[in-house]
């Protein structure tokens, strides 16, 4: 009797899980939507790759998130994956929440030439979030929707509201 022992390709496995265990997928990957060319990079590799899965990565990458499970899987081998209820919806909320306003932005920090750079501003903003009091905001400025930041800073308690301006992205924060 044979088991097979290989990874199954689900909403939930982090973007560098996948490289490692798929690398022959990459390009496939990439060529699911333009923004994932930035994964050749070995810094956003070490970083973000790391702590991005792939639901997260299907919205940074304006992809249903079933159509890019799926195209992954079939090109793995794998079986069509049913995926209900799953879809991040980077559309939270539309109204701009009565909090926002430009005098309470305490920290504002643009991410894209960090971001550019190669490496990954998670751990400054963190740190920065944390130095806030209440009803402060901290803004951050990135070029595509900031999933895995949005959802480790709302784990520490912040509430979180992000606009789109053309190909940028304001993130706000508040404590």
């Amino acid at each position: 009797m044979f088991l097979d022992f290989t990874p199954q390709i689900s909403p939930a496995m982090k973007v560098g899980e996948f490289l490692t265990l798929f690398p022959e997928l990459e390009e496939d990957l990439i060529a699911l939507s333009p923004v994932f060319v930035k994964l050749r990079n070995p810094v956003l590799r070490r970083t973000i790759a790391r702590v991005t899965t792939l639901k997260q990565a299907s919205v940074v990458g304006s992809i249903p998130l079933e159509q890019m499970i799926n195209t992954l899987r079939q090109k793995a081998g794998q079986p069509i994956l049913i995926i209900e209820n799953e879809q991040i919806n980077i559309e939270k909320p539309m109204e701009k929440p009565d909090w926002l306003h430009a005098e309470k932005i305490t920290i504002s920090l643009d991410a894209r030439p960090i971001l550019a750079s190669g490496d990954h501003p998670l751990d400054r903003v963190l740190r920065e979030t944390r130095t806030l009091n209440p009803g402060e905001i901290y803004e951050i400025i990135t070029p595509f929707p900031p999933m895995p930041m949005i959802e480790k800073i709302e784990a520490t308690g912040f509430t979180s509201y992000m606009e789109q301006e053309g190909g940028t992205f304001r993130t706000y924060f508040r404590k």
